[in-house]
């Protein structure tokens, strides 16, 4: 792994890639990105290229899975740049709706690239 940053997470996590997009709510676009890892309170995500989220800022991230697009709200809790310069971001997303955390979270548990974070 080559975010570097201090350890926070509370819930089990899964490692799994998943393509997709961010925007600052409401409608600013921002980079393509993937997802690192998942659990069942946030997304740690990859950026190639520098961008700027400030903490406690809202965002909508769509993630592209098996049957569609699935569309997570969360806010910036954490924003680190790694040893590989990609950005990573933390997203919270407690206050995201049920169904596509539960769509979300049954694509990583089928899912053909998950495998438990380390």
């Amino acid at each position: 792994m080559q975010y570097d940053g201090p350890e926070r997470r509370s819930h089990p996590r899964r490692t799994i890639r998943i393509h997709g997009w961010t925007a600052l709510a409401p409608e600013h676009a921002l980079p393509r990105c993937e997802t690192i890892d998942v659990s069942m309170t946030g997304l740690l995500l990859a950026f190639d290229e520098p961008i700027g989220l400030p903490l406690g800022q809202r965002v909508v991230v769509s993630l592209m899975l098996d049957d569609g697009r699935c569309h997570v709200i969360g806010s910036v809790c954490r924003v680190a740049r790694g040893t590989d310069f990609r950005t990573y971001a933390a997203i919270d997303l407690r206050k995201s709706g049920e169904d596509e955390i539960r769509r979300l979270h049954e694509h990583v548990r089928t899912g053909h690239d998950a495998a438990p974070a380390a």
